[in-house]
Parts: structure tokens; C-alpha cells; sequence
């Protein structure tokens, strides 16, 4: 299910879904929230709509290999349709996403700015929440 609401100033409607509510007041890296002292998966959230609609999220993880030294581009052969749900892991550390930040995915392909240079020696891999 989704909601929207009104932005104070312009009045324009944004829409927003049920699962960005558990997202903001859980623990995404971790991929949890507590609900009355109990640990539950977002992951998990299943959306229960009008007309018995359900949706199920799952986290997909993409291996990317680093083919040279200072590679920038990267092709990932998968349409990611929100971009607030991916995380790229190199060498066990998380890499913001964004145009501004350490990546960005654009077309099919992932591109890196982040702060260092990558070597073949490099471990990568993104992973994000779809649909089934």
C-alpha cells in the first residue's frame, strides 16, 4: 500500500510507500526494525493491498569484477528501479549511492567516484531489494 502527502510550501503530492516507514524508523544496514522488543526482517515486508494484491521484496546480490587498474565503469546487466536500496560493498565496506557520493548507477551500468582508485584485487559486489 502506499500513501502521499502534501509538501508545506508548494502543495505538491509525493507518494510514499508503506515499507519507507519501516526503512526510516528501522535499521536498514542491518536490515531490522524492533517492534515492541522484538527484531523483525525488512526485508521480509510484504505489502497487502486492495484486491489481495501482495508483493514480496528480496535482497539480489550482484558479484561485479574489477577486469583493471582505475576501472570506473562497471556494466551490471539489471534494472534497478530504486536507487535507495542499493548497497555496493568493496572489500567489506559500504559505498553511499549517488551522483554526489561514492556511486551511481545509470543504464545498466555502475558507475564509481568514490575516494580510491580499484584494483583487480578488489572485492565487489551490490546488493538491492526487488520484487518477486
Amino acid at each position: 500500500m502506499a500513501f502521499s502527502l502534501s509538501k508545506v510550501g508548494n502543495g505538491e503530492r509525493i507518494t510514499f510507500s508503506d515499507k519507507l516507514i519501516l526503512e526510516i524508523l528501522g535499521d536498514v544496514i542491518n536490515d531490522e526494525i524492533s517492534i515492541d522488543g522484538e527484531a523483525y526482517r525488512i526485508s521480509s515486508f510484504i505489502s497487502i493491498g486492495g484486491e489481495g494484491s501482495v508483493q514480496t521484496y528480496v535482497w539480489e546480490t550482484i558479484d561485479i569484477s574489477i577486469t583493471q587498474n582505475n576501472q570506473t565503469e562497471f556494466s551490471i546487466n539489471q534494472d534497478i528501479d530504486d536507487p535507495t536500496n542499493i548497497f555496493l560493498i568493496i572489500n567489506h565496506v559500504l559505498y553511499r549511492y549517488g551522483l554526489n557520493q561514492d556511486f551511481h548507477i545509470a543504464n545498466q551500468l555502475l558507475y564509481w567516484h568514490g575516494g580510491f582508485d580499484l584494483e583487480p584485487t578488489d572485492q565487489m559486489y551490490l546488493r538491492f531489494l526487488t520484487t518477486i
